[in-house]
């Protein structure tokens, strides 16, 4: 799916990569099944057979019934992926044996922190200064506004930190399942004494 929520095309050559797991009931440890391969010679789906449905435990069936699901492995850059059966973030049981997996484009959005003067000019914080922000997101369909996550500077650079106060998201989906568009801003919720706010 595009930005929107519509149904593309994949680019030309792609293909796709899922692992079958399992877990034996709701808290079991997880198990890799089977590799399968997607492309557009097999329209995107595949069909796994004869997968046993209950726990074998000393030669015997036992009522603990496998959960089966997919993961995608290497999610193309610029997309997310989605799986039909997964709710607050657990794998369910696919309802009627069907699992759809979706890759929905995402995109980026770049927090640059300034720090000014009175009279607009650049000031160096005191050392460990650290600011927190929460990233909001509003939907389209309308509803209060959401933390969709918290972030924090310190003006170092590491791995979340591309440049001294410069933070760079990915990933961030640009619709939600009720096809509602999504926009994103940053609230800035932790300050030094003695400065203010403002939002280019």
């Amino acid at each position: 799916q595009d930005t929107t929520g519509a149904v593309i095309n994949a680019p030309e050559g792609s293909t796709v990569t899922l692992m079958l797991k399992r877990r034996a009931g709701a808290d079991g440890a997880e198990e890799n099944v089977q590799s399968v391969l997607l492309e557009p010679n097999n329209n995107w789906r595949t069909t796994i057979t004869d997968l046993p449905k209950f726990v074998v435990k000393d030669g015997a069936f036992t009522d603990i019934k496998y959960i089966y699901y997919f993961v995608e492995e290497n999610v193309p850059e610029g997309f997310q992926v989605l799986y039909s059966n997964m709710e607050e973030g657990r794998f369910t049981m696919p309802e009627g044996g069907w699992v759809t997996v979706t890759n929905r484009a995402t995109t980026t959005l770049t927090l640059v922190k300034q720090w000014k003067n009175a009279n607009g000019t650049d000031w160096v914080p005191p050392g460990g200064t650290t600011v927190t922000f929460d990233v909001m997101q509003r939907s389209s369909a309308g509803g209060e506004d959401r933390v969709f996550k918290t972030v924090s500077l310190d003006g170092v650079t590491d791995n979340e930190e591309t440049a001294p106060w410069t933070l760079a998201l990915s990933d961030l989906p640009m619709t939600g399942d009720d096809g509602a568009a999504y926009t994103y801003y940053f609230k800035e919720t932790s300050l030094p004494d003695g400065v203010s706010v403002a939002y280019s």
